[in-house]
């Protein structure tokens, strides 16, 4: 019984202490320009974007190695990205386009 005496002397003593401190504590988490809840929206904008760099790496890649073959001097290598790309015909083809 005692101690349970201290514990709420204590706590009326330094109540007006303890309410600074959970309103300073408040103030940083929740209001303001860099928030505890801001840095959250900045976690999640950061995972969202390392996830857009990583496809971008994979796209980049393929397009590199694509380029890369179009260097070269094999002339099907040409033809079949001219066709496919630019929808290119040999004299007297016929081109179909089927959309789904």
């Amino acid at each position: 019984m005692n101690g349970m005496k201290k514990w709420i002397d204590f706590l009326y003593k330094y109540k007006l202490k303890t309410a600074i401190v959970i309103i300073f504590l408040a103030a940083n988490f929740f209001v303001g320009d860099n928030t505890f809840l801001d840095g959250i929206v900045y976690r999640s904008k950061i995972k969202s974007l390392k996830q857009e760099v990583a496809s971008l790496k994979m796209e980049n890649e393929k397009k590199l190695s694509q380029w890369k073959a179009l260097q070269g001097d094999d002339k099907e290598v040409l033809e079949k990205f001219a066709r496919e790309q630019f929808l290119m015909t040999k004299a007297g083809e016929e081109l179909f386009l089927i959309s789904e």
